[in-house]
């Protein structure tokens, strides 16, 4: 049988370099994971909304 999902999301944040990902996953009280959690969503979801408006304003 695979690896379990669990097990492949832990080598992943083992290995990456993507600080967030790894901070999740690392938190030792699940406050701090939710808080981890919501950071890194609300920076990707930033990040794409600034794409999109340099997209809007350079390729029109």
């Amino acid at each position: 049988m695979g690896k379990s999902a669990s097990q492949i999301y832990s080598e992943f944040c083992e290995e990456t370099s993507f600080t967030a990902l790894t901070k999740i996953h690392k938190a030792d009280f699940r406050l701090k994971r939710v808080i981890w959690a919501v950071t890194c969503v609300s920076m990707t979801a930033m990040l794409a909304v600034q794409i999109t408006w340099l997209f809007q304003k350079y390729f029109r």
